[in-house]
């Protein structure tokens, strides 16, 4: 119930903003990952400092790296974190407050390789 009356009261303090031509209260996160084909997966965590919950989100990168996120709420606290296996990314996750729409959070992947060395004894 108090998830419910977080939304309706949301939208509905949204909706006599916007009537009034006050500035909306949500925003947008964007940036791009270089060096990953796209497609990455970006994943969205928002701690909502009204409820105290968590709640999870996500999108995949276009052909040239970029991603965003819209339609987020003001004051939450948005951690936003690539996800792609055989890649490593840096940083590994940004953290934004915001009360305005924030670009530029960019990410760089890199990929992971692996070796194995040794000596060989034999034969066997």
């Amino acid at each position: 119930m108090r998830e419910f009356l977080r939304g309706y009261v949301s939208v509905y303090l949204l909706g006599l903003l916007s009537a009034c031509g006050a500035p909306t209260l949500e925003h947008s996160i964007s940036g791009t990952i270089t060096g990953a084909p796209p497609g990455i997966e970006v994943t969205l965590i928002s701690e909502d400092w009204f409820s105290g919950s968590t709640d999870f989100d996500s999108t995949t990168t276009d052909a040239n790296g970029y991603y965003s996120f819209r339609t987020l709420l003001l004051n939450d606290s948005y951690t936003i974190k690539p996800v792609a296996s055989g890649y490593a990314f840096s940083p590994p996750s940004r953290t934004v407050t915001s009360h305005v729409d924030v670009a530029g959070q960019d990410f760089t992947a890199t990929m992971r390789t692996n070796s194995i060395s040794g000596i060989v004894v034999g034969p066997y």
